[in-house]
């Protein structure tokens, strides 16, 4: 049995604040020191469990990057949209993990795993993300359809994210 699985299945049924590290202990089968020797405690193997769950989102639905116009733009995120319901339907505790977060973040709880966006490579991301704010070629101008609006910024800020530059592509 994963701890990881066992581990969502906890925080999926449960959410963060009532789910039970000793629980996931014991349903793993796996001894108290061998989990507190990979995790240090219940939000940090709630941390692991997220991240775990978010690359395999990222992985299995992709991205919408390398679009270079609105159409491909709309064609392609309609897909990733597809892909990223087919994963949820497909992981059974994804629906659960998300709700638990929210929870948990709007009760104050689990804020270690925000402090984790505070770790290494952050800085670089502000940077670059800073870089393509400031590059934006449209902000003079704003057309609710068919743009430039907030989408076509969302679009050019994701770009600039996902290719490691300082700007998207129109």
């Amino acid at each position: 049995t994963s701890i990881l699985r066992v581990a969502a299945e906890e925080f999926a049924e449960h959410g963060y604040e009532a789910s039970s590290y000793n629980r996931i202990i014991e349903r793993s089968g796996l001894s108290k020191g061998a989990i507190y020797y990979y995790f240090d405690d219940k939000e940090d193997l709630y941390a692991t469990v997220l991240r775990d769950a978010m690359q395999r989102l990222v992985i299995e639905a992709g991205d919408v990057s390398g679009t270079h116009d609105a159409k491909s733009f709309w064609d392609e995120f309609e897909r990733w949209y597809v892909r990223s319901l087919r994963m949820f339907q497909e992981e059974p505790h994804a629906v659960g993990l998300a709700r638990s977060l929210v929870k948990a973040l709007s009760r104050g709880a689990a804020t270690g795993v925000l402090a984790e966006l505070r770790g290494d490579g952050v800085e670089e991301l502000i940077d670059r993300i800073e870089a393509a704010v400031a590059s934006y070629p449209y902000t003079d101008r704003y057309s609710a359809w068919p743009g430039p609006n907030s989408n076509t910024f969302v679009a050019w800020i994701a770009r600039a994210h996902a290719a490691g530059s300082s700007g998207g592509s129109t």
